[in-house]
């Protein structure tokens, strides 16, 4: 589930709440964040089969990904390439 924090880590809170007052769509650079981490955030999802363990992996230092917190990688394109390799490594047994 996309939480208004994860919204936040791609579009600002103003930003946000100022489109959404203003019925405004979003950027496509913004719209492109939010749909990279709904994909993780699924993944994850799917590949724990545990909506609540799926958010905790998120939200903590993992070591595969040096101790770095998966959700906050995936605030870019490049950092969500590296999660969604640790995770299928993980979803095919392969535990790095």
């Amino acid at each position: 589930m996309l939480t208004a924090k994860d919204v936040y880590r791609v579009v600002p809170q103003r930003t946000f709440n100022r489109r959404l007052a203003n019925a405004e769509p979003l950027k496509p650079a913004e719209a492109d964040g939010i749909a990279r981490l709904l994909r993780i955030i699924e993944m994850a999802r799917r590949v724990f089969g545990d909506a609540a363990f799926a958010q905790q992996w998120l939200n903590l230092p993992n070591p595969v990904l040096k101790e770095r917190v998966p959700i906050e990688l995936a605030e870019t394109d490049a950092g969500a390439r590296e999660v969604e390799g640790a995770l299928l490594h993980f979803a095919y047994g392969d535990y790095v």
